[in-house]
């Protein structure tokens, strides 16, 4: 027996994008919803403000660490004068 179809090639052409399409639509809401796109997303765009403000955020991140280290250092020398003075009390 043998059996003989005509497909038109438009027809297998249309087809065949709709099982793409269907396929890359399941693989783009599997990963809306497991949230990777967003995360990807927002984490370029952090990436993007940094390196446009590096000077401006650089700058403040000196200016915050040398005041702690200033701060734990005065700390320091409170404790040691009050210790001292315990000492000799």
């Amino acid at each position: 027996m043998k059996i003989i179809v005509n497909i038109d090639d438009q027809e297998m052409i249309e087809a065949a994008k709709e099982i793409a399409i269907q396929r890359i639509a399941v693989d783009i809401f599997s990963n809306l919803r497991s949230g990777n796109i967003y995360k990807n997303a927002i984490k370029e765009c952090v990436r993007e403000v940094i390196k446009q403000n590096i000077d401006d955020l650089s700058s403040r991140a000196v200016t915050a660490a040398s005041k702690t280290i200033e701060n734990k250092a005065i700390k320091k020398m409170f404790d040691k004068v009050l210790t001292e003075a315990d000492k000799e009390g």
